[in-house]
């Protein structure tokens, strides 16, 4: 069987049909996440809204890393947005849609259950190593995108290993409080409560350092964009 070749009708149809798609990725992606973080704060408002007045120390701590996820996870999407020339990729599309469902259970998990909360604080990380690992098939499959890929894949794979170490360390604080180990040091240092509180605090900060790194990660973007020589002063992306 032969193969036709396109027409020049037809080849012009399809630049602008691929002009199309790319100039839509944008606007579709930040769109959706928006609607989806837009829904996850409001629902972390009415957690701590409907349950403040019985939080304890422990619930009061885990709201602030509850917070900084949704700031993460909408960070990871408008930067990865914003940097690639893509086109709308239907698989990538559904990684908001999971994100929002675990975001919801983490805001309920909040006044549940703080072993949940950390496995599904685990999830969210993982999510974000699957979300590196997409992006960059989508976008190595552009010309356009082959400079910036380059400069920026050392950043984004000690993105990945990050990671998937924070991934290890939370399935192994909830491990921890499934075999009662928070209880052990509950009862060994007579202080009720202070293995969760202990741990929420571990997450906290490594959230804090996720963030850290999305922050430089867009500095050396910008810095490449602007052609400027990249910010000496980091650890990876």
């Amino acid at each position: 069987m032969g193969y036709d070749m396109p027409s020049s009708d037809d080849a012009d149809g399809q630049r602008a049909l691929l002009r199309r798609l790319k100039e839509s990725a944008t606007t579709t992606s930040l769109t959706l996440m928006s609607i989806v973080q837009g829904v996850a704060l409001a629902d972390l408002a009415g957690v701590v809204a409907a349950g403040y007045t019985h939080f304890s120390a422990t619930q009061w701590l885990l709201v602030f890393p509850t917070f900084l996820l949704l700031i993460g996870a909408w960070n990871q999407v408008t930067m990865d947005t914003l940097a690639w020339v893509q086109v709308p990729d239907m698989l990538y599309a559904i990684i908001p849609f999971i994100v929002g469902a675990f975001e919801l259970f983490i805001n309920h998990s909040i006044r549940q259950s703080e072993q949940a909360w950390v496995i599904g604080v685990a999830v969210m990380v993982a999510l974000s190593t699957l979300a590196i690992g997409l992006t960059e098939r989508n976008a190595a499959q552009h010309a356009e995108n082959a400079s910036l890929f380059a400069y920026l894949r050392p950043m984004r794979k000690s993105g990945q290993r990050f990671n998937i170490v924070g991934t290890a360390v939370l399935l192994l604080l909830a491990l921890a409080s499934a075999l009662g180990g928070f209880a052990w040091v509950d009862r060994t240092s007579h202080l009720p409560g202070v293995g969760n509180f202990v741990a929420a605090l571990i997450v906290t900060l490594f959230l804090l350092e996720f963030i850290r790194r999305h922050l430089l990660y867009w500095r050396v973007v910008v810095a490449y964009a602007e052609a400027q020589p990249k910010p000496h002063k980091h650890r990876g992306g």
